[in-house]
This record gives C-alpha cells, structure tokens and sequence, in this order.
C-alpha cells in the first residue's frame, strides 16, 4: 500500500500501544488480517478480508 502525501499507518505493537509506519509492506496473516510484512504487527484499526486482492504497481 501506499501513503500520498502526509500520513503514517498505524499498527497494534505487541504491548497494545499503537505505532506508526509509512512502510507499506503487507502481507495477510493465516486468519486473513493484515500485517506488516516480517514483524506480523496487524493494521489498527484491524482489517479483515477473507478475498481480498493485492496489486502491486
């Protein structure tokens, strides 16, 4: 994904605080939601898609 302009992607850390990123690397997770590719921290607030589609540029 990507952010035009100003903005961060907010994520769920593991201490149930939320951080901010501008890397748009996804990925989905074996339940379907979407993290961030390697540490796994899912999109807060939580998105879930059992067919979603990604299109890379």
């Amino acid at each position: 994904m990507m952010i035009e302009g100003d903005g961060f992607f907010q994520v769920l850390m593991p201490d149930g605080n939320i951080g901010y990123s501008r890397n748009g690397q996804f990925t989905l997770n074996d339940e379907g939601i979407i993290v961030t590719s390697g540490a796994g921290y899912a999109l807060e607030p939580e998105i879930a898609s059992q067919k979603m589609q990604f299109q890379s540029p």
